[in-house]
């Protein structure tokens, strides 16, 4: 719901936080996708996320954040 609230405001920066972590996998796709769609147009995603593997497929820029460093790729 939330999310279509804010794609439907014209908002140019999206925060997320572990938004997948509860979902199904169908879900999660779709939720992804509409993310990936978004800043596609334009939009910024910013993700917290536990389950790094889902950001091979839909993140640009990945910071990491271990043991009190940071490392950028």
């Amino acid at each position: 719901f939330l999310l279509s609230m804010a794609l439907a405001s014209g908002a140019k920066l999206i925060l997320c936080d572990e938004v997948t972590s509860m979902l199904d996998f169908d879900a999660q796709f779709y939720f992804l996708e509409a993310l990936k769609a978004f800043a596609q147009t334009g939009g910024t995603v910013v993700m917290t996320t536990n389950i790094l593997a889902e950001l091979e497929a839909y993140a640009d820029h990945v910071i990491l954040l271990q043991d009190q460093h940071l490392t950028v790729s």
